[in-house]
């Protein structure tokens, strides 16, 4: 059997994979020691359903006692006390009264709402073009498209409502693999004099 290349360029393979064997394992330990194992969570009450929000992800969120929603960027945690920190204030992570989540993330369901819009707008198009093909207005043909299309609407509004506190729970999780220093100063031998 024959060699699938010559020797000459398995030991320029064998150079390459050990070239960058270090500049691999520099990067991936990198990398895992930056990765965030705080985050805020989102946990739906009675149910193992739950929504991970990281560090650097932007919330709409509203706050006990206001009536308005706020847009930011989360900036860090702070665990120990519950503290979600933002880019223009800190607030305790059960202050949230509702929670608007990303564009990526929505509840089951909204696959077909899209759809629907389509459906509406090209029976009122049909509707419009059979209106325009009679020479006479038949409601018939012009009720089906607006109505679906408002069924749409009203479906996607509902769907994308904020969470709210009655059924979910918000609190900082911190998966670091630490032993707070406290517990390290009362675990360190004491030398006993004699």
């Amino acid at each position: 059997m024959g060699r699938l290349c010559s020797k000459k360029y398995q030991n320029y393979i064998s150079r390459f994979y050990r070239a960058l064997w270090l500049p691999g394992l520099i990067i991936f330990l990198a990398s895992s020691a930056g990765y965030t194992q705080i985050y805020l969570q989102m946990e739906k009450l009675g149910s193992p359903k739950t929504h991970k929000f990281p560090i650097g992800q932007e919330i709409s969120f509203r706050l006990q006692g206001r009536d308005y929603f706020v847009t930011e960027e989360i900036r860090g945690f702070r665990p120990e006390e519950g503290l979600v920190i933002t880019e223009s204030e800190l607030f305790f992570a059960d202050q949230i009264e509702e929670l608007k989540p990303d564009a990526g993330y929505h509840r089951k369901g909204r696959w077909f709402i899209y759809p629907l819009y389509a459906l509406g707008g090209s029976a009122t198009a049909a509707g419009l073009i059979g209106t325009i093909y009679e020479l006479k207005l038949k409601p018939g043909l012009l009720l089906p498209g607006p109505v679906i299309f408002g069924l749409a609407w009203l479906l996607h509004k509902w769907i994308d409502r904020p969470y709210t506190t009655p059924k979910y729970r918000f609190r900082v999780v911190d998966l670091r693999m630490t032993v707070p220093a406290e517990e390290l100063e009362n675990n360190i031998p004491r030398e006993i004099g004699p």
